[in-house]
């Protein structure tokens, strides 16, 4: 079977803002209910990531990427 990854984090929500937007800030919330409804799932087939470390991602991005990312200016 396909391990699948779901965290609550990767949903959008913003004081309700986001029912404004054409992107559905909770899809991947809907995603999981629904496979759990249908019995395709149970909810301890769900993996929950936890949050990388910064040096995980030094290992793959330079210091002045990650830098760069976290500037405003760099991400809008």
């Amino acid at each position: 079977m396909i391990p699948l990854v779901y965290h609550p984090g990767y949903n959008i929500k913003l004081f309700g803002l986001e029912r404004l937007h054409p992107f559905d800030g909770r899809k991947f919330e809907k995603i999981q209910r629904e496979l759990v409804a249908l019995g395709l799932r149970r909810p301890a087939d769900f993996a929950q990531p936890e949050m990388v470390t910064d040096q995980e991602l030094l290992e793959v991005h330079t210091p002045a990427y990650l830098n760069s990312s976290r500037q405003p200016g760099a991400l809008a």
